[in-house]
Formats: C-alpha cells, structure tokens, sequence
C-alpha cells in the first residue's frame, strides 16, 4: 500500500492538475493508443506514467524488454560450473517506509521525464528500432551514427534528485555506479588469465566512456569495430 501511495500524486491531484496544459494535451492525444481507457493512469506521477508510456511503446515496436544475451551467457556459465562476479552497486536505505512517504509528499521535478517520454514515443521510436536492428547485427558504425537516447537518465534524475534522496546518501549515481564497475573489472583482471565482461553499447562506444577509464588507467584498449 505504500508503493502505491507513492506512485500517485500528492493531495489526490490527476495528471491534468500538474502538467502543463500543452504537454497535457500531448498525452491525451497518445494516451489511448498505448492505454486505452485506463483512467487509473491519470492518478499517477508524471514520473512513472513517462516509464509505462515508455514501455509500452517499446512493446508495440516490438522493442520489449526481455533479457536476450545473459540467458545465454548464464547457460554457458552452468555448463562450464562457473559463476559470475556482480558489479552491483548496492545502496541501503535504514528507513524505506519513511522514503516512500516522504517520495510520496515531494514535489518531485519530474516534468523533463515527462515530455522525454512523449518526444521519445512522437519521433524516436523507429531511431529505437534502428539502434536494435544495428546492434543484433553488429553494425558498430551504425549504432556510433544513430543518436542515444537518454530516457531512462531524465526520470532517473527526476527521481534521484528530492531530498528525501539526498539525505539518505543516494548522490552520484552514475559516478559511483561506474566506478563500481571498474573496482570489479580491475579485480578480476588482475585475478584472471581471461576475464568477460558485459556493458551497454552506451557505455562502450562514447569517448569518454568505460573503455576510456581503462584506458586512462595504463590498459591496451582496443575498442569495438
């Protein structure tokens, strides 16, 4: 029950009473597509409508969001008896209970998540569908030419970026993940006479990505081609 308070509105408020009144009339003109009559929608966060609006059109694109490489990578682990190292980062919160109400209180900037969703869902999907087709073949100079969407880091910014975050420690995320990530690379490298490791292509294919921290660090790196 107190997820669910969460993800709604503060003071019983529907989509119409926070949004603005264009970017509202946005959503009424693609809501039935993706969600039919489904009112209950109305009475959630921006934040959260922007995720399912999101999904759902990936779904429809044919975009869904089930895992296709770490079956096989795990398939392959069990026949050999090996298991793999997690480069997680793990955050404990004392009080969730009290974060979900004070989540459910704050007046959460989520407006940018938001309209990224709908400017997503408008005009990027076959750019989406682009990127997939690029990736399951391969083709690295199309996925370095298509742009990278950043959906998922507006409402995680959205998120991340009340209080109720701050003072429970849950600051630079990205930061922290990445150097997660490394420490564990590092590990396993020096441990190891072979050493596989799995990255979005995001994190692999900018110039300042992951593959440059490695670099950075006196690593022969050679990059995907």
């Amino acid at each position: 029950p107190s997820a669910l308070k969460a993800g709604k509105n503060p003071d019983g408020k529907v989509l119409k009473d926070v949004l603005p009144a264009d970017v509202y009339q946005r959503w009424v003109a693609m809501k039935p597509r993706y969600f039919g009559r489904d009112n209950g929608i109305e009475k959630k966060r921006p934040l959260l409508v922007a995720n399912e609006l999101y999904a759902a059109a990936n779904r429809r694109a044919g975009l869904g969001q089930k895992p296709v490489i770490s079956p096989v990578i795990d398939a392959a682990l069990k026949k050999r008896g090996m298991r793999t190292t997690p480069a997680t980062l793990k955050i404990q919160i004392d009080d969730p209970k009290a974060a979900i109400k004070e989540f459910s209180r704050e007046n959460v900037d989520d407006l940018d998540c938001f309209r990224t969703a709908l400017d997503r869902v408008e005009k990027d999907i076959p750019t989406l569908v682009a990127r997939a087709n690029a990736w399951a073949i391969g083709d690295v100079g199309a996925l370095r030419a298509l742009p990278v969407e950043d959906q998922q880091g507006a409402c995680m910014a959205a998120f991340l970026g009340g209080e109720y975050a701050k003072k429970r420690g849950i600051v630079d995320i990205d930061a922290r993940i990445r150097a997660k990530w490394l420490e564990v690379a590092e590990a396993a490298l020096a441990k190891n006479w072979v050493t596989f490791a799995t990255l979005q292509m995001s994190h692999l294919l900018p110039a300042d990505g992951y593959l440059a921290s490695l670099q950075a660090k006196g690593y022969a790196v050679e990059g995907p081609e």
